[in-house]
């Protein structure tokens, strides 16, 4: 069964993202901060903002009420929070020339984990939105004969719980590694009834301006 897609909404939509981590600080009898951190990439929390259907009054295309049947839509067809869709932001949804570090594994094996960079931080991607170019010291390689694609990957020397390039036997990365493609979120709703702290729900409270408490979240699930 395909992927469920986030619909392309207009652009009188906002979209509010927080940041999730997981970790747990304490204090030693000695007044020492001992931290533990549990996640090595972040969760992302994305609310819908909508303020007003437009200044004048009047909604323009492309229809703003499309929108809402499009979000409904999607909503029905995941199950509520049952499953996953995928959500392309966009502040961050592609990458050019991104570099990919090569990581060994006890086999000796080679791979290269698929990550955009913000900053002087990468984070992980779990699905890619179209195909993907690599490049191993310029030269571009092909999808099936020099790597494949992978998903969570783990040995003694590394845990990479997202997309990963596996270079084949034929072919051993020498470096830079580069990659150009765009990607999605897999996420879910956060949220499926009235009874949720944030239930779902479409209120135009004003003429011309709408409540929308919409949230969902990324997952490091590829499934």
């Amino acid at each position: 069964m395909p992927d469920l897609l986030f619909p392309k909404l207009s652009p009188a939509w906002g979209i509010k993202r927080t940041m999730a981590m997981s970790t747990q600080v304490s204090r030693a009898p000695s007044g020492r901060r001992v931290a533990v951190q549990f996640q090595q990439y972040p969760r992302w929390n994305f609310q819908l903002q909508l303020l007003s259907l437009s200044s004048d009054g009047v909604v323009h295309s492309p229809n703003i009420y499309d929108d809402f049947n499009s979000l409904l839509g999607l909503m029905l067809q995941a199950g509520g929070r049952a499953k996953t869709f995928l959500f392309s932001a966009r502040d961050y949804n592609s990458v050019a020339g991104q570099a990919l570090t090569i990581l060994t594994d006890d086999s000796g094996n080679k791979f290269s984990p698929v990550r955009y960079s913000i900053g002087p931080f990468t984070d992980m991607v779990t699905d890619l939105n179209g195909a993907i170019v690599v490049r191993d010291n310029g030269v571009v390689k092909t999808l099936g004969t020099d790597f494949i694609l992978q998903t969570g990957v783990t040995s003694s020397t590394f845990s990479e719980p997202g997309l990963i390039i596996a270079w084949q036997s034929g072919h051993n990365p020498t470096g830079p590694v580069t990659a150009d493609f765009a990607f999605y979120y897999r996420c879910a709703f956060t949220s499926e009834s009235v009874n949720d702290s944030t239930p779902p729900s479409f209120e135009n409270w004003i003429q011309n301006y709408w409540k929308v408490p919409l949230e969902f979240e990324s997952e490091f699930d590829n499934a």
